[in-house]
This record gives structure tokens, C-alpha cells and sequence, in this order.
């Protein structure tokens, strides 16, 4: 009897968390920056008692990822041609219409009506705003960045993909039940349209961490890019000439690149040898190996141009070093280095001029241990509430209770 007590109990509280959120995007491709992030998103709701089903593309070849929790599981698109020169075609009209997601979607909602559809993207937007809508289900969307025209390659992209992303944030977006912002920029953007939103930047598990206990402190300054050099974000060129001046003579600066590659930077800057300037190029690395490279500097970077993406946008790297206990040196655009404070949990530069960031890393240079000790602490501590799953549970459970309300 007292087991089938147990059994019942325990059925009852499974039951009790199948509140169901269907996440819309591209977040299937396994160990990326965004299926991570749609993971650490799909595990706050956790906190709250849903479940969350993933929608997500499917590309030939790519490895899915299959595995099925308690708080969250996948279910992808079908990709029907297979010719990489047509396949394209299949893949823009996919991302002006949202056609396959609009078939599971469907599918999903007629088997079990959801409480919140949540889409990260801009496929379809519109159709689905309007199918929510007549069914009563909350419709609500993700706004991770905002590219300008002139940040994009390529006719498809400037042409297509911008002006749908343009009409979608100006003029789409202002009948969404709700936005979560992944920056204070969004916030106040949807704030002004009068749309409800959440500001929620990239989260992460948080737990009891010696990781500051594994740092040890070299004799030289030591400096970590974590990244690419390709498309249109990251800046590398200036820090990269800054430590080989400060370096040329003798090595003051040890510097670690993961994944970039000594043919890109071969190709962008010319030179081979940059081992010589004290600089070590790793490539690509599994994710468990860059953490360890991170881990053992004591500072990282991100540098930026004053742009909306920018401003817009929340780098997931920069949250990630902050989380290890590695403060980030940052350019000043009002984006994710308005998280920390100057020489406290962070270094703000004023621009990307390779002086500015010579002296700076001059200055950084001549801090004793304690000094940079006390820094990478501060950065942990700072991450640990910025950057915590458990920091948002309230304000996430308030939002969507609030959303809920309008439909009942």
C-alpha cells in the first residue's frame, strides 16, 4: 500500500510539471553557442514546471541531438533536397515562410494545447503570430541581436534576409505577447513600443566552483581570445599588434587563440610566426578543452565597434569567461560591458586604437597577483548574479503569469 502511495505521489508530481512551452529555432545542432543557450533557457522554465519541445532545422549530415529529459526534448524539420546548389533554395524560402515549422507546429498543438510559444528567429513570424493568437496561446519571441544592412554580405543577406529581420523588430514584433531581451537595448526598445519583455542575457548553471582555486598566476601577463575571426563581429587585428609591440624584444604577454586557425590568420594579417610574439594558436577545440585554456588567463577579450549590433547583441563568450573567473578587457558601446565596472570586474577601453589597448595592457601588465586575483573574483561574483539560471526564476515566473492572464 505505502508503495503505491509512493508510485501515485510520484506520478502526480510528474504530472503536475507537464505544462508544456514549444521553442521555435534554429537550436538543434549539437555543442553550439545557440543549442546551449536554448538548453540554459529550456532549464529556467524548468524551474517554473514546464517542459519545453524544441522545433528546430534540420541540415544534411548534421548530427541531431536525441536525447530526451525531463526538461526538454527535440523534434526537427525535414530537409527535402539534398543538391547543395538548389538546396539553398529550399533554405531561403524555409526562412522568409517558416513553412515546415508551421507543419510540426500544427501537429504539436492539436495533440496538446501548449501554455507559451516562444520563437527564437524571425521565419514565419507573422503567420504565427495570427495561428497563436485564434487559439488563445501566448505568442512570445526572443531578440538576441540586430544587424544593419551594412553588416551584411551578400545580396540573399542584405537584400532578403535584413529586410525581413527590419520589418519583423519594427513592425511585427509589436503584436507579440511578450519579447525576452537579451539586452538592456532590446528592454528598452520594446519598452518604448510598449510591448511586455524581460531583460534575460545568456544563462548558465551555477554550482559550488573552485575554479578560482585552480588559478595560478605566471610571471607574465596572460591573455585569452576565445572565437573566430570571420563574419562581422569581433575585432582581433589591434590586440594582436598591440602585444606583438609590447613583445617584440622581449615576451611580457602570453596570449592563447581558440579557434582561429594560422591560416586565417595568415590570410588577414600576412604573417606566419606569431608564436615568436608570444602568441599560441590552438584552433578549433572541444568545448571542455577551451574552458581549461580560459580558465588559466587572466583576462579575455571582445573588442567591438560602436554599432547597433553591438548594443543589440550579448556576447555569450563574454558571459562565459566572466563565469570562469576571467574578467573580459571590452570596448565601451553600451552592450554586455555595461555589465561590469572599470577595473573592478572588468576592463571598459574607450576604443579599439591599438595605443589604447597597448596602454592598457601595460597598466594590467604591472598589477601584482593579489590585484589580478581580486579582479578575477570580482568577475565571478559579478557572473554568478548576472549570468545565474536560478537570478531569474522570479521575474520569469511574474512575466509569464502576467501573459497568461490575458488569455484567461
Amino acid at each position: 500500500m505505502f508503495l503505491l502511495l509512493i508510485t501515485s505521489y510520484k506520478y502526480l508530481m510528474k504530472n503536475d510539471k507537464t505544462k508544456e512551452i514549444i521553442y521555435i529555432g534554429d537550436v538543434g545542432k549539437p555543442n553550439t553557442a545557440l543549442s546551449i543557450h536554448a538548453q540554459n533557457m529550456a532549464r529556467l522554465f524548468g524551474n517554473l514546471g514546464y517542459h519545453t519541445t524544441f522545433i528546430c532545422d534540420d541540415y544534411e549530415g548534421m548530427n541531431k541531438i536525441s536525447d530526451e529529459t525531463d526538461l526538454f526534448n527535440y523534434c526537427y524539420t525535414s530537409k527535402f533536397i539534398t543538391i547543395p546548389k538548389i538546396s539553398t533554395i529550399e533554405w531561403l524560402i524555409d526562412e522568409l515562410t517558416g513553412w515546415k515549422y508551421r507543419k510540426i507546429l500544427k501537429e504539436k498543438i492539436k495533440n496538446k494545447k501548449p501554455e507559451f510559444i516562444l520563437m527564437y528567429g524571425y521565419a514565419g513570424e507573422s503567420w504565427m503570430v495570427k495561428y497563436c493568437h485564434k487559439r488563445r496561446i501566448p505568442f512570445l519571441v526572443e531578440r538576441v541581436d540586430w544587424f544593419e544592412k551594412s553588416d551584411r554580405t551578400g545580396f540573399i543577406e542584405r537584400e532578403l534576409i535584413q529586410r525581413q529581420v527590419d520589418k519583423t523588430i519594427l513592425k511585427i514584433d509589436k503584436y507579440v505577447d511578450g519579447v525576452i531581451s537579451i539586452s538592456k537595448f532590446f528592454k528598452e526598445y520594446y519598452y518604448k513600443m510598449k510591448v511586455p519583455t524581460i531583460f534575460v542575457p545568456p544563462i548558465f548553471e551555477f554550482g559550488n566552483s573552485d575554479i578560482l582555486e585552480k588559478y595560478e598566476r605566471s610571471s607574465m601577463l596572460h591573455l585569452v581570445y576565445a572565437g573566430s575571426i570571420g563574419g562581422n563581429k569581433d575585432y582581433i587585428l589591434p590586440i594582436l599588434q598591440a602585444v606583438k609591440h609590447i613583445n617584440l624584444k622581449k615576451i611580457h604577454i602570453h596570449m592563447d587563440l581558440i579557434g582561429v586557425t594560422l591560416e586565417q590568420l595568415e590570410n588577414v594579417t600576412g604573417e606566419v610566426c606569431w608564436q615568436k610574439y608570444g602568441i599560441d594558436i590552438h584552433g578549433r577545440v572541444s568545448n571542455s578543452i577551451a574552458k581549461k585554456i580560459i580558465q588559466r588567463a587572466d583576462f579575455s577579450f571582445l573588442l567591438r565597434e560602436n554599432k547597433q549590433y553591438a548594443k543589440a547583441g550579448f556576447s555569450t563568450k563574454f558571459a562565459e569567461s566572466m563565469c570562469l573567473g576571467v574578467p573580459v578587457i571590452c570596448t565601451k558601446v553600451g552592450g554586455a560591458d555595461s555589465v561590469i565596472t572599470h577595473m573592478y570586474d572588468g576592463i571598459c577601453l574607450d576604443n579599439n586604437d591599438i595605443l589604447t589597448i597597448e596602454k592598457t595592457l601595460i597598466i594590467l601588465m604591472n598589477k601584482s597577483s593579489e590585484e589580478i586575483i581580486e579582479m578575477k573574483n570580482n568577475a565571478y561574483i559579478t557572473a554568478s548574479r548576472v549570468f545565474n539560471i536560478d537570478s531569474y526564476t522570479q521575474e520569469m515566473s511574474g512575466f509569464l503569469n502576467k501573459l497568461k492572464e490575458l488569455y484567461e
